[in-house]
């Protein structure tokens, strides 16, 4: 993986079709097949395993680049989180990103998150992550890019966010059938994992294009993402091995997801956000005043003044925060609602 200027030559060339040997393919009973290596499992359930294509799909800001944050922080460190755990193969503990989407600002703080979430230095780079932005790129570079990437040899796991953008036309069948193709071979013959991020259509839940609606077909797993009010969901809308419970999560006030119970009601939900709001801004043993905190707030949470205030009295009578003699406020260390 390099920063070279890659030659201009169509993604989708295909050479001359070899002579197939049947009997390289045919399945043998007498010999025993060992059961797939869980590279990821959410909540014990394996979603995915070598040799396979992935997809993770939603609408604009479903959190779809979070539940990839996720993930990737996972595989770096031993850490569970939002339920998914994983077994990297010994000798291919890499993993890559590939994002042709969002600018170099924010795949850098996407990088960053990850080393958070991972419980790492977020300014230091780790040897087992490597994340490269594509949007610069043409569609036949971002291609090659990714058959790089595919191709490494001590890389496990490879995501593509924007998987639409390897290809000139995604409603093209004879393109997408061809790209298609290619992806399944480079992914089986390397035997490595690769997650396609895709957009689904304004007006239903089905990937975009005939090219995403191709890859989910083939995918092992296909994660669907979606939101409601501040809670986000993911889900097994598709999968060849059993199906995962849903995972649902908020963001808090700094970026960072936050696993939730699903049987918490809705109020539960929007008192836990605030927490995490007020967590935010007066952490560190922070005093601030009145007039500052409710300007902090609106910042954090993006809501008005008057319910940023409305939020800060009902914090008070909770006792998450508290009122000092001189006037300020503070977290309230004594109380486990944090």
């Amino acid at each position: 993986m390099g920063g070279q200027i890659l030659e201009k030559t169509a993604p989708f060339e295909l050479g001359e079709t070899d002579c197939i040997n049947l009997d390289n393919f045919k399945i043998d009973l007498s010999q025993p097949v060992p059961d797939p290596h869980p590279l990821f499992t959410i909540n014990q359930i394996i979603i995915t395993s070598p040799g396979n294509i992935e997809v993770i799909k939603g609408g604009a800001k479903s959190a779809k680049s979070f539940l990839v944050a996720c993930l990737v922080a996972a595989f770096v460190s031993d850490k569970r989180i939002l339920g998914i755990t994983a077994n990297p193969i010994d000798g291919r503990n890499k993993i890559i990103i590939l994002d042709t989407e969002q600018s170099l600002s924010h795949v850098h703080k996407m990088a960053r998150r990850i080393l958070r979430l991972a419980g790492y230095q977020t300014d230091i780079n780790h040897p087992n992550l490597e994340v490269y932005y594509l949007k610069e790129l043409d569609t036949t570079q971002r291609f090659e890019m990714l058959r790089n990437a595919v191709t490494d040899p001590q890389a496990g796991i490879v995501f593509l966010d924007g998987a639409i953008d390897i290809v000139f036309d995604f409603n093209d069948l004879r393109e997408s059938t061809q790209v298609r193709d290619e992806l399944m071979q480079l992914v089986a013959v390397n035997q490595i994992a690769l997650f396609a991020v895709i957009h689904t259509n304004k007006r239903d839940a089905n990937s975009r294009g005939h090219f995403g609606a191709m890859l989910e077909q083939k995918s092992e797993t296909t994660i669907q993402l979606s939101k409601q009010d501040t809670v986000f969901t993911a889900s097994a809308a598709y999968t060849r091995n059993e199906p995962f419970d849903d995972i649902q999560f908020i963001i808090d006030g700094e970026g960072m997801p936050i696993e939730v119970d699903s049987r918490i009601d809705k109020k539960e939900i929007a008192a836990q956000k605030q927490r995490e709001n007020f967590k935010h801004i007066l952490s560190g043993q922070k005093l601030m005043e009145y007039s500052e905190m409710v300007t902090c707030y609106c910042e954090v949470s993006g809501l008005s003044e008057p319910t940023a205030k409305r939020h800060i009295g009902a914090a008070v009578l909770s006792k998450w925060i508290k009122k000092e003699h001189s006037g300020s406020y503070s977290l309230n260390n004594n109380t486990d609602e944090f």
